[in-house]
């Protein structure tokens, strides 16, 4: 059914920059035709001889080869006439173009083991050219088919009697080799295909490690695509480059379910610039394509535009409206950016092939443990060591989270309404922990993201997460800075907390774990011992606390603590020595408010405590909190800060058991029913102070004062 035709003439043709060319063209075309290009073949074959090959033909088990069906081809050899000149007067002597647009049907690779590759509506256009005098640039001196045909003036290629195929490639492109199509193609378990320019619309696609379902990988579908893969075309040099950018309406991300973590999205971007094979001295190629400003490309499938590539520097990210689990304990949603990562990681102090994903996200909605929060911005590294062996199931988690705002009621424990309310902004939570075993020990290292060494033998391994959010074109990010002394987790918020009517909490506080330290501990005769402890932190700031009822009304009665400051320490020993609190508080009032006739009321309040076991190998030791950098700050000083989102809260400067507590107090009782301006029948005032350290007990008071008036008489 298949026609063909043959062709010389001269015609003119329109280069990329404006020229007006004469030129002689040799054309061959073909309509409706089957082709095979190999061994043994053909491979379509007309088998039960009805004069039409179709699928009820068997098709030729020895053909190796390439197979068209149903193809229409058209070639256009074209050659600058003598004294063809550029639209500028240079000559275009010896120039020589060649064009090729076809389409086929059905196209499949047959007969390679291993191999399977096959694609419908396939379209292949070539525009390319040879011979041009030196000193004139290719891509702007080949022939511009499609402007040719706005022009109303279309290169028409004869494929049959009755037929023609017109020659429609872009000039602007420059020379171009493009094929694009519905396209299935595997290698054994791995895709991998290899191509110039690739460009696709509404693909289904899949590439993973394997097809196994601990796969890496990505998966997607409705896909608009456009790839660029170059390769130095100098011999011996192994290098290529591989420019992709593309949307999908949906993607899943393979190979985290290892971790823990789920990940899924809608409406996603990808894009990839990166440098692949390796230099001459066998180094890895981590040069990329420079396709900024004027150089960038805009590729499209069939009629849709595709991609425009515009990368400068390596890229290798999946962004989007997605969905982010870690197990129960965390949930996102929103604008988040995901980019693969393969590097060299500090663990447990030696350095480790690692792989894994950064995951950043700005302005998302979130649920942590169930509680719903707006505003994050998020920075989080997952890492695996790359090619691990059997029985390697390290993982490392790096976090770093901040939420504009939190409110949760009493509804998100299972309680009634008025049970409980939180408040709560500026809620931030970090984390630093591993996971995992190597072999049959547990994997209790974490990632080392801090600076050692100083001045230029410094190394800072922190790691900078984009967020997807950009500001005056400048992209914000979440550094991960941590130390990699022991699993780490901190807490942070600004919050108010009222549990129904008769508490009400509210301030700035802060939990962490800061990993093993090493601490001093010292008896009664401050005798010393180093011991392992695994350290966490409570601190607090501008606390009011009220108990009672009536709470935010006029008739509260109950007890109030006012701009409220904490900073505690809790060791707790590794060897099963037992636990050691270091505490130091203050208060500016405390005070029984709302009972009719009585005031009791405190100011300038102190609490400072440093204890320990009091039991087992430990017993009657407490910490030296001058010794040591029991706080990780890298610093080992005269005294332990507690900090609170970088403002000191508290020094513990402690060396000996210590229990002490410091005031004043005001006391007045008064009969309720007595006139205004009735002396009250008891009051005192006074400083006191106590303090037990080093099996002392000291009790000390300063400007006391006490008066009785009992039937206008008084006392004191």
């Amino acid at each position: 059914d298949g026609s063909a035709a043959f062709e010389k003439r001269s015609t003119k043709v329109t280069l990329a920059d404006g020229s007006e060319v004469p030129v002689q063209v040799l054309s061959i075309g073909a309509s409706n035709v089957e082709a095979f290009a190999g061994l043994n073949g053909p491979y379509r074959l007309d088998s039960n001889q009805n004069g039409t090959i179709d699928d009820t033909d068997t098709r030729n088990a020895n053909a190796i080869g390439l197979s068209l069906g149903k193809a229409d081809l058209a070639l256009g050899l074209f050659y600058a006439d003598s004294g063809a000149t550029t639209k500028s007067g240079q000559s275009l002597a010896g120039t020589t173009w060649t064009a090729v647009t076809a389409r086929a049907e059905a196209v499949e690779v047959v007969g390679v083991p291993m191999l399977e590759m096959s694609a419908t509506e396939m379209f292949v256009e070539v525009n390319q050219l040879e011979g041009l005098p030196t000193g004139l640039v290719a891509d702007r001196h080949v022939i511009d088919f499609k402007a040719m045909a706005a022009a109303k003036n279309p290169l028409a290629i004869r494929t049959g009697p009755q037929s023609t195929l017109t020659l429609m490639a872009d000039g602007q492109r420059g020379e171009s080799i493009r094929a694009y199509g519905t396209v299935s193609a595997s290698v054994g378990d791995f895709l991998s295909l290899r191509m110039m320019v690739i460009t696709g619309a509404d693909i289904s696609a899949r590439l993973a490690t394997s097809t196994e379902a601990s796969a890496i990988g990505v998966e997607m579908r409705n896909l608009d695509f456009g790839l660029v893969l170059a390769q130095a075309s100098a011999a011996n040099d192994s290098r290529s480059w591989l420019s992709v950018r593309g949307q999908a309406e949906s993607v899943a991300i393979l190979g985290t379910q290892s971790l823990g973590v789920t990940l899924s999205g809608t409406n996603v971007m990808f894009a990839a610039n990166v440098g692949l094979g390796t230099l001459a001295n066998g180094s890895a190629n981590r040069s990329t394509l420079d396709w900024s400003g004027s150089r960038a490309l805009s590729l499209t499938a069939g009629n849709s535009a595709a991609a425009v590539i515009d990368f400068k520097g390596e890229v290798l990210e999946v962004g989007g409206t997605m969905l982010l689990k870690v197990g129960d304990e965390f949930r996102a949603s929103g604008s988040i950016l995901i980019s693969k990562q393969d590097r060299d990681i500090q663990v447990g102090g030696r350095t480790v092939a690692a792989t894994g994903f950064l995951i950043g996200a700005a302005d998302v909605g979130a649920s942590v443990r169930g509680i719903n929060v707006t505003g994050l911005d998020l920075g989080m590294a997952l890492m695996r060591p790359a090619n691990a062996a059997a029985g390697d199931t390290r993982s490392w988690l790096a976090l770093k989270a901040q939420v504009d705002s939190i409110a949760l009621t009493a509804e998100d424990f299972g309680l009634s309404a008025n049970d409980l309310t939180v408040q709560a902004t500026n809620l931030g939570l970090e984390i630093n922990l591993g996971f995992g075993a190597e072999g049959t020990s547990a994997n209790e290292s974490v990632l080392e993201l801090g600076t050692s060494g100083s001045g230029d033998t410094a190394v800072n391994r922190a790691i900078a997460v984009r967020t997807g959010k950009q500001t005056a074109g400048v992209h914000e990010t979440v550094t991960l800075d941590y130390s990699g002394v022991g699993p780490y987790v901190a807490v942070t918020a600004d919050a108010k907390i009222a549990i129904g009517q008769f508490v009400l909490l509210q301030g700035s506080f802060a939990f962490a774990r800061l990993g093993n330290r090493s601490a001093s501990v010292v008896d009664e005769k401050s005798a010393a011992q180093t011991r392992m402890m695994t350290v966490s932190t409570l601190s607090a700031r501008d606390v009011d606390i009220k108990l009672g009822t009536g709470i935010g009304t006029d008739n509260f009665v109950g007890v109030s603590l006012e701009r409220g400051s904490v900073g505690l320490m809790l060791l707790q020993d590794t060897q099963g020595g037992g636990s050691f609190i270091g505490l130091s508080a203050t208060a500016d009032r405390a005070a029984i408010d709302g009972v009719s006739g009585l005031t009791l009321e405190g100011g300038q309040l102190m609490l400072e405590l440093n204890t320990g076991p009091s039991t087992g190998v430990l017993a009657g030791r407490v910490v030296d909190f001058t010794k040591g950098d029991l706080d990780a700050d890298g610093k080992a000083g005269a005294s332990t800060p507690v900090r609170l989102r970088g403002n000191l809260i508290a020094d513990l400067n402690f060396r000996n058991s210590r229990l002490e507590a410091a005031g004043n107090i005001a006391l007045a009782l008064a009969d309720p029913a007595a006139p205004a301006g009735t002396p009250p029948i008891f009051n005192a005032s006074g400083n006191f102070a106590f303090r037990q350290a080093g099996g002392k007990v000291v009790i000390a008071g300063s400007g006391l004062t006490a008066k009785a008036t009992v039937a206008g008489q008084s006392l004191g």
